[in-house]
């Protein structure tokens, strides 16, 4: 199955937007310090993540709400997309956000707003993090941990066998294309020939290389704490906030790859 993107090794697939930050500070047209007064009202930014550098024909689309605190912590949340929030996952026997293209579901990271982690600002020069798994946190939640053995045989209950918990069992997944149809069904399919059907959608989240759950006998959840997956490096200058972002990765942009990032208020 063919992702786009993967976002702890996803890359990001947009169109030309704005980015929007709000900092706190007072909004004076632009030359304030944005702790003026403590962080405690938003000051607005404006700008693009470009892709392309000097093009804003494929700028990444965000919108984002930064606060700047007296002791130099930075918090927030950082929002992709400029369109309405997602709503929240409700169903886990399939894959999540849903997408209008077909059964595997929608990897753009637009609609959700991912917690700022790690910020900082020391003398203009801000930095923080976000971890892109976030936005399966919610949905993780909603899952049943089902025991994982090594040996790839259905039914397996051998504690030697035992390995961990997860979303699905450890099984390989086919996809399948029934009467030649373009829409695949998927199937997970173990060693001794059992299988069982399964959302794609939630066989391309539950089983490796992405594999977004963290799973414990009891219960499932993405771990949101720093370090995240995808660094933002700033500079305060005025009213400009410019720098990079790094850590996107994936098959459409190359591990490590660098974008920059300019803001104005």
């Amino acid at each position: 199955m063919r992702v786009g993107f993967y976002l702890a090794t996803l890359g990001l697939l947009c169109g030309c937007s704005p980015i929007v930050i709000e900092a706190g500070g007072s909004d004076d047209g632009g030359a304030a310090s944005p702790r003026a007064d403590g962080g405690a009202t938003p000051v607005a930014y404006t700008g693009t993540i470009e892709q392309t550098p000097g093009s804003s024909s494929d700028a990444i689309p965000v919108v984002a709400r930064i606060v700047f605190a007296d002791d130099q912590t930075v918090t927030g949340t950082v929002f992709f997309g400029d369109g309405p929030p997602l709503p929240p996952p409700t169903d886990p026997s399939v894959g999540y956000p849903p997408s209008a293209n077909g059964p595997a579901p929608n990897l753009s990271p637009d609609g959700f707003a991912y917690t700022i982690l790690g910020g900082a600002d020391v003398g203009g020069h801000v930095t923080f993090s976000i971890l892109m798994n976030q936005l399966w946190k919610q949905w993780c939640e909603l899952e049943t941990p089902v025991p994982l053995y090594a040996s790839d045989v259905a039914n397996d209950t051998n504690p030697a066998d035992l390995m961990g918990y997860g979303c699905l069992p450890n099984a390989s997944v086919a996809e399948l294309h029934p009467d030649g149809g373009a829409a695949p069904v998927c199937q997970l399919q173990w060693s001794d020939g059992t299988s069982m059907p399964v959302d794609c959608g939630k066989a391309l989240l539950c089983r490796p290389p992405i594999d977004v759950c963290t799973c414990t006998q009891t219960s499932c959840t993405v771990d949101v704490k720093a370090p995240g997956n995808a660094a933002f490096d700033l500079t305060l200058s005025g009213s400009s906030l410019d720098g990079r972002v790094s850590g996107f990765g994936g098959e459409d942009f190359p591990s490590g790859n660098v974008m920059d990032i300019h803001l104005s208020r």
